[in-house]
């Protein structure tokens, strides 16, 4: 059985755990998708508001994800400055890669916020070589806009309310 739901206080360890082991993974293989160590406050603080999802694959954590309402500074000249759902910080456990946990994990977060609630969703991803935009628009995310952040070409993407 796998599911999508919000982490328990005594997952959250856990679930910063799979995003350093990307963090990790990502760094030693040269990529600059993610210049710095994701902050310990930050994902604790999301938690305790009740942010942090996990994907779950009979009962072992395959993949995190934060889902945020939040305006986002780098993106203010787009977004005017709005407050809208973000999914962030997401990541997938090394051991289980190439399994598709991620992609039903996003599939899972588009259906509790885009059909659910009725809400678009965003995130921005890496350029890089172009394989997250292609990636998250096979899952149904349309790229909106690019801008240059301090590691390289981001794209902003956007899941609309079918």
């Amino acid at each position: 059985m796998c599911e999508l739901r919000k982490l328990l206080s005594s997952e959250m360890n856990s679930g910063y755990a799979v995003l350093i082991e990307a963090y990790e993974w990502l760094n030693a293989r040269g990529s600059s998708q993610w210049p710095h160590r994701f902050p310990y406050e930050k994902y604790s603080r999301w938690h305790e508001l009740g942010l942090n999802y996990g994907f779950f694959s009979n009962e072992k954590l395959t993949t995190v994800l934060s889902l945020v309402e939040e305006a986002d500074d780098r993106w203010r000249d787009y977004l005017s400055g709005a407050c809208v759902m973000w999914v962030r910080a997401v990541a997938g456990s090394n051991r289980l890669r190439k399994k598709g946990f991620g992609r039903h994990a996003i599939q899972a977060a588009v259906q509790r916020i885009v059909i659910e609630q009725g809400r678009p969703l965003f995130l921005h991803c890496f350029k890089g070589s172009g394989f997250l935009p292609v990636y998250y628009g096979r899952l149904g995310f349309k790229a909106l806009n690019e801008t240059e952040l301090e590691n390289g070409p981001w794209v902003l993407m956007k899941h609309p309310i079918p």
